[in-house]
C-alpha cells in the first residue's frame, strides 16, 4: 500500500502472466490491472505458477514472487522481480532444494537491497500428498540480496522440522529478525537472527510457546507486540515487549499481555488472522489492529471483525 493506493499482484492464468492492480481509496473509480513487463518484455509464467507475494521494502523498493510447482513431486522453483523504481528487474530463479514448492511466504527487511523471507515448503507429490503428515510442510528461511539466487535453511523446534511459517519482522534500526513457526505439535516456535548471523546458525528455536491456531507479530509506535489466536471464537491473547529493545530475544514471561476474549456467536476457530506490517505499506504502522475471519454458520461467512487496542490513560 502507497498512502491511499492499494497494489496487489496475482496470475493471470489464461494469458500466464503476472498482473499488477491499482485501486485508491480516495479515488475508487481510479482502478485497473496492467500486465507485469520486464526490460520492455512481458513477463510469461509457466502454467505451474502459484502462491504470488509481494513486499516494499523501506518504503521504497517493491519485490514480487511466487513458485512454481515441481512435476510429480519433483523439486519446484522460487522466483522473484524486483523494482528499485526505474523499473522491474529479473525475473531470479531458484531451483527448490528438495521441495516440490514454497508458499505462504513473509518477506521484511531494513535496506532497500535485500530481505529476509520465511515460507512454507512441500514434500513430495501433491496429487498423492498426506495431508495429515505434518512433517510434510517444512518451514525455510533466507537472506536474499536482491539479483541474486536464494540459499533456503530448513528450521528445527522441538526435535523435529518446524512447520507452517506463521509470521516474520526486521527491526529497521538494527536488522534483527524476528521470526514465528509451529511445532508439529501445535505450538509456536520463536527463532531470532541478528543482522550478522546466517539462517543456519539459528536454524534451532529458542523458545516454544503454547499451542495456537495462528501468531502474528507487529512493530508498532505503541511497541513491538505478538499476537497468538488461541483457537474458537478468535480469542486471542496480546503480548507486549518492551519497544526499545526490538534486536534483543524476546522474552514472553516478561512481556505486558491482555486477553482477547470473543464475544461473536457462531463463531468458530479462526481462519485467518490479519495485522498491520511495515513491509506492505509507505506509512508507518501506528497503534495495534488487527482483523479474523472464522468458520460461521452459512449466513454469516462473509464476515470479518478487526479489533483495536488503546493505551490506557489512567
Amino acid at each position: 500500500m502507497k498512502k491511499s493506493a492499494l497494489i496487489s499482484y496475482g496470475v493471470n492464468v489464461d494469458r500466464r502472466r503476472l498482473q499488477e492492480c491499482t485501486f485508491d481509496a480516495s479515488a475508487p473509480k481510479s482502478k485497473g490491472c496492467t500486465e507485469v513487463s520486464v526490460s520492455g518484455a512481458p513477463l510469461v509464467l509457466a502454467p505451474q505458477a502459484n502462491y504470488v507475494g509481494a513486499a516494499l521494502l523501506k518504503g521504497q523498493t517493491k519485490v514480487v514472487w511466487w513458485t512454481e510447482v515441481g512435476a510429480s513431486g519433483a523439486a519446484g522453483k522460487w522466483t522473484y522481480i524486483y523494482d528499485f523504481g526505474g523499473g522491474w528487474n529479473g525475473p531470479v530463479e531458484t531451483i527448490l532444494p528438495g521441495f516440490n514448492d514454497f508458499s505462504y511466504v513473509f518477506a521484511d527487511s531494513h535496506t532497500t537491497v535485500s530481505m529476509e523471507i520465511l515460507g512454507q515448503a512441500f514434500l513430495g507429490d501433491y496429487s498423492t500428498r498426506d495431508k495429515d503428515k505434518t512433517q510434510n510442510y517444512p518451514t525455510l528461511a533466507a537472506h536474499v540480496t536482491l539479483g541474486s539466487t536464494v540459499t533456503f535453511q530448513q528450521l528445527k523446534a522441538e526435535g523435529d522440522v518446524a512447520v507452517g511459517a506463521q509470521d516474520l519482522v526486521v527491526d529497521k534500526e538494527s536488522g534483527t529478525s524476528h521470526a514465528l513457526t509451529r511445532t508439529v505439535t501445535g505450538k509456536v516456535a520463536y527463532f531470532r537472527k541478528s543482522a550478522s548471523q546466517n539462517w543456519p546458525a539459528v536454524v534451532n528455536a529458542l523458545e516454544i510457546l503454547p499451542k495456537s491456531y495462528r501468531a502474528r507479530l507487529v512493530k508498532s509506535d505503541l511497541g513491538f507486540f505478538h499476537i497468538n489466536q488461541t483457537g474458537v471464537g478468535g480469542a486471542s491473547k496480546v503480548y507486549r515487549f518492551d519497544p526499545q529493545t526490538p534486536d534483543v530475544k524476546l522474552i514472553w514471561n516478561q512481556a505486558e499481555s491482555v486477553e482477547v476474549p470473543s464475544t461473536v456467536a457462531n463463531f468458530d476457530s479462526g481462519d485467518g488472522l490479519w495485522v498491520e506490517r511495515a513491509s506492505l505499506q509507505s506509512e508507518p504502522v501506528k497503534g495495534l489492529i488487527f482483523a479474523v475471519c472464522g468458520n460461521f454458520l452459512k449466513a454469516l461467512d462473509t464476515l470479518i471483525y478487526t479489533f483495536q487496542l488503546s493505551e490506557s490513560k489512567e
